[in-house]
């Protein structure tokens, strides 16, 4: 079974340009380091964002709005793209179906304060996750733009192309560059870099599972039992690859925020649909 973290570096705002130099120290650690690095076939992902209408006259209860993520992420399928109601948590909660984390700059000479780690587990309510044909995209979209509008509004567009994929030994490293856009659901003219995303998968446990192409576990008569797997040493292995690959890098003020899937994980399609939440918490930026 493969488990993954997910790690964002936000791009400065007076220094979009600094992603850039992020990134190829990102690539020069991996090759200076890790002389079994191999490079696979790149990857991408197409992402929009739309947020729920509210009514001015819904009770207090019901003012904060749902999210809803169209997903396109080229490792997980190729043909299929992934759309999620993320639903909004009671104001008391905090949402999430992933654990995430505000992780200190490594290279600052004086520790500055940081916020206490923010790790949820997913509740009851997880929200809807359907997967649609890649080239039904565009018209989904236009549906919920165009004929769907007293309901659902676009926020942003995101997208990150001829990202680079690294295999180290038992791990899988996806990384790039997102880019950023507001001016429309298919269009990306006039994108701003967002940041760094790097994800990085390991095996989470030793049981014969059946893999796919894409290294999840493939639909069978169990595809969706629950599978007890300790993540805690899978998360261990992550962080200390992360720190490894992040060592001489300076970050300067920005500080790299570190995403988990849950920790309830299950094979098959559910397996993707948690991956898919994970990258959603990321990609929402601040909806």
């Amino acid at each position: 079974m493969k488990y993954s973290g997910l790690y964002f570096i936000p791009a400065p705002t007076n220094a979009p340009e600094a992603s850039t130099t992020v990134l190829n120290a990102l690539i020069n650690n991996i090759e200076s380091k890790f002389d079994d690095a191999a490079r696979q076939n790149p990857w991408g992902l197409v992402h929009r964002l739309l947020r729920s209408v509210v009514s001015p006259s819904a009770p207090p209860s019901q003012q904060t709005p749902n999210l809803q993520h169209v997903l396109q992420l080229s490792y997980l399928s190729t043909s299929r793209t992934y759309c999620y109601i993320h639903p909004s948590p009671p104001t008391t909660q905090v949402a999430a179906s992933v654990q995430v984390k505000n992780e200190p700059t490594s290279q600052a000479p004086t520790p500055l304060p940081q916020p206490a780690q923010s790790s949820t587990t997913a509740g009851a309510e997880k929200g809807t996750i359907i997967s649609i044909p890649v080239a039904q995209s565009d018209a989904h979209m236009a549906l919920l733009v165009n004929q769907l509008s007293s309901l659902w509004a676009f926020r942003h567009a995101m997208s990150l192309q001829n990202g680079i994929t690294y295999n180290i030994g038992q791990f899988i490293i996806n990384l790039g560059e997102l880019k950023a856009s507001r001016q429309g659901t298919t269009s990306m003219s006039n994108a701003s870099t967002a940041g760094v995303a790097v994800c990085i998968s390991t095996v989470a446990d030793s049981e014969e599972d059946q893999l796919d192409d894409s290294g999840y576990a493939s639909l069978n008569g169990d595809a969706d039992a629950e599978v007890e797997v300790d993540v805690s040493a899978s998360q261990t292995a992550v962080r200390s690859l992360w720190d490894a690959l992040k060592t001489g890098i300076e970050f300067g003020k920005t500080e790299p925020r570190e995403y988990f899937m849950a920790p309830e994980v299950l094979k098959g399609e559910k397996q993707r649909e948690a991956v898919v939440r994970m990258w959603c918490e990321l990609l929402r930026m601040r909806g």
